[in-house]
C-alpha cells in the first residue's frame, strides 16, 4: 500500500492493484477491445464474478445484462449497442433485418430495436435485442462489418423481403445493386438456398 497525504497532515493507507487485479483487468481490456469495448461473461472464464462485480461496484464496468459488460470509461455508441446484443445470446448472435439494414448503409433503415438472428437451438430470450430464430442460418450468410457479426447484404436483402412492403424492396434491391452491382448474382444463387429450407 502507499499513504495519501492531506492538507490537514493525515493520512490513509490507499491499496494499490495487485498483480491479480492487474491481470485481471488485462484479460478485460484484451478482449473489450475489440468488441466495442464490450464482452460476455463466457469470454473471460478465467474471470469469476464477485471480480467482475467488484468493478462494477467502482465504476470500471458497467453490466448491461447478466452476463455482458462494457467498459464505463469507453464511449456509448450505436456500434456498441449492436455488438453487445450479439454478445447477450448463449453461443452468439449476428446483427440482422433492420439492424444489419442499418449497418450495411442501406437508404431508409434507422437503428431503432436492436434484432439479431441466433440459431434455433439457441432460443433464449435476449434482454438487449429482439432475437430471430431461422430455420437455415449458414456461415456464408453472415460476414463481418464494423467489427460486428451481421448477415450478408443478400442475406439481409432476404431477410427484409419477409417484413417490408414489395414497393419498398424493389427501391431496396435497385439502390444495393446500383451501388453493388454483384449483389444482383448473390440474390440469385442465394434464391434457391433459401428456398429449399423455407426462410423462415
Amino acid at each position: 500500500t502507499t499513504r495519501c497525504h492531506h492538507q490537514n497532515g493525515l493520512s490513509h493507507p490507499v491499496a494499490r492493484p495487485s498483480g491479480m487485479d492487474r491481470e485481471i483487468d488485462q484479460q478485460i481490456a484484451a478482449v473489450a477491445a475489440v468488441q466495442h469495448a464490450a464482452f460476455n461473461r463466457r469470454q473471460v472464464p478465467d474471470i469469476d464474478r464477485k471480480a467482475l462485480q467488484r468493478r462494477r461496484a467502482a465504476g470500471v464496468l458497467d453490466q448491461l445484462s447478466t452476463n455482458v459488460f462494457v467498459v464505463a470509461a469507453a464511449p456509448r455508441t450505436d456500434e456498441q449497442r449492436i455488438k453487445a446484443a450479439t454478445l447477450d445470446v448463449p453461443g452468439g448472435a449476428v446483427a440482422s433485418y433492420f439492424t444489419a439494414g442499418w449497418l450495411w448503409g442501406f437508404p431508409g433503415f434507422p437503428l431503432r430495436r436492436v434484432e439479431v438472428t441466433a440459431r434455433r437451438s439457441q432460443f433464449r430470450p435476449s434482454t438487449l435485442a429482439h432475437v430471430h430464430h431461422p430455420r437455415l442460418l449458414l456461415p456464408d450468410h453472415v460476414t463481418t462489418w464494423r467489427g460486428i457479426d451481421v448477415t450478408s447484404v443478400p442475406r439481409t436483402i432476404y431477410d427484409l423481403a419477409g417484413v417490408i412492403h414489395p414497393a419498398r424492396l424493389t427501391r431496396l434491391v435497385v439502390n444495393v445493386c446500383k451501388q453493388a452491382p454483384s449483389v444482383l448474382d448473390q440474390l440469385h444463387d442465394l434464391l434457391p438456398v433459401l428456398a429449399a429450407s423455407g426462410r423462415n
